[in-house]
C-alpha cells in the first residue's frame, strides 16, 4: 500500500523504509536481542532494545501484547539475579526494586524483599524513635518500594513526612 504524507520531516539519522515482512523480522531480532540482554545479565540494556523491536512494529498491539510478558520476566529476572549477587545493601534495595517494576510476581522476588521490607521498617521505626524524621522516612518508603502491601510501613512513611515537613493534617492535633 502506498501511503502519502503531507509537508517535510527531517530527521537526524537515516530512516530506512521496509516491508511489512522486514519490518517484522527487524521487531523479531530486537525481541530476540533482548531476551539474550537479560540472560547475560545486561539489564540497563533490556528496555532499549525492547524498545527498538516496539518501534518495527509500531501500531502492532497485538505483537507487543503477545511478547510484553516474556519480556518484562526477563528484565525482572534479570535485577533479581543482580539482587542476589550483590553484598551492597543500596544496591540489592535499588536492584530488587528494579526488579518489582518489571515483574512483582515474579518467583523468588519476595523471598528476599519481604525480609528486607521488615528490616527497613524496624530501622525506620528505631530512626523516629531518635526523631531522625529524615531518616525515617527513608526508610519507610523503601520498606514500601520492597513490599507495597505493608500498610503500616504507609502510615508511618505518611507520619513521618509531616512531622519532616511541618504538616499538620485535619483531625490531628499539633505536637
Amino acid at each position: 500500500a502506498v501511503i502519502y504524507a503531507a509537508g517535510e520531516a527531517v530527521f537526524a539519522q537515516t530512516v530506512e523504509v521496509v516491508s511489512d515482512d522486514m519490518a517484522a523480522r527487524y521487531a523479531e531480532a530486537d525481541r530476540v536481542a533482548a531476551l539474550a540482554l537479560a540472560s547475560e545479565g545486561q539489564c540497563e540494556s533490556i528496555w532499549p532494545q525492547w524498545k527498538d523491536a516496539t518501534r518495527h512494529r509500531g501500531r502492532d498491539r497485538d505483537w507487543r501484547t503477545a511478547h510484553q510478558g516474556e519480556i518484562e520476566t526477563a528484565a525482572a529476572g534479570c535485577w533479581l539475579g543482580r539482587a542476589r549477587s550483590t553484598t551492597d545493601r543500596t544496591d540489592r534495595i535499588a536492584q530488587l526494586t528494579e526488579a518489582r517494576t518489571w515483574d512483582h510476581r515474579l518467583d523468588g522476588l519476595t523471598d528476599l524483599t519481604v525480609p528486607l521490607a521488615a528490616e527497613r521498617d524496624a530501622e525506620g521505626d528505631a530512626l523516629a524513635g531518635q526523631e531522625d524524621w529524615e531518616g525515617a522516612y527513608a526508610a519507610y518508603t523503601e520498606a514500601l518500594a520492597l513490599d507495597p502491601s505493608r500498610s503500616w510501613s504507609r502510615r508511618k512513611a505518611e507520619e513521618a513526612r509531616d512531622k519532616r515537613l511541618g504538616i499538620v493534617r485535619p483531625g490531628q492535633e499539633e505536637a
